[in-house]
């Protein structure tokens, strides 16, 4: 049982820190989609605007011949990170689900195994019943042999 609960436990882990990556990626894209907003509608011409300027140099260092808007890429970021999250709830509530189904399948298994051995003790009880209510002889035939005095 040690073993299954110290499984458990590490799965517990492994399932907080998946959902810790997929949300900090998600906060991620959230903030490139606000620093997009901010790049196009911030206070000043758009020369001057440093986030709208970061938003060029990207897509200069990507070498794309479009430019990269901070809002769609915050987008995708976010759709592809609420993606994993979706995927791992779902990994994770079915992993539980089977680990559910199984133990109730073993415990179904052990009563079934008990209901068996409890019926095999009450079929030897009534046969030991029914030998020692059988009449003792001394030829043997119809019955157990009596013990020999010494």
């Amino acid at each position: 049982m040690v073993d299954i609960e110290a499984k458990r436990k590490k799965d517990k882990t492994k399932e907080i820190v998946a959902y810790s990556i997929t949300g900090t990626f998600w906060l991620g894209g959230l903030a490139i989609c606000i620093l997009g907003v901010y790049a196009f509608n911030g206070p000043g011409k758009l020369a001057n605007n440093a986030i709208y300027q970061a938003q060029k140099n990207f897509t200069a260092w990507l070498g794309w011949s479009s430019m990269v808007d901070f809002r769609v890429l915050g987008a995708l970021v976010c759709l592809i990170a609420m993606c994993f999250f979706l995927g791992f709830i779902y990994h994770y509530a079915n992993k539980y689900e089977r680990d559910e189904v199984r133990k109730a399948a073993q415990i179904q298994r052990l009563h079934k195994l008990i209901e068996e051995d409890k019926a095999k003790q009450e079929a030897d009880i009534e046969r030991i019943k029914q030998l020692k209510a059988q009449p003792v002889t001394p030829d043997g035939n119809n019955g157990p042999v009596p013990p020999a005095n010494n």
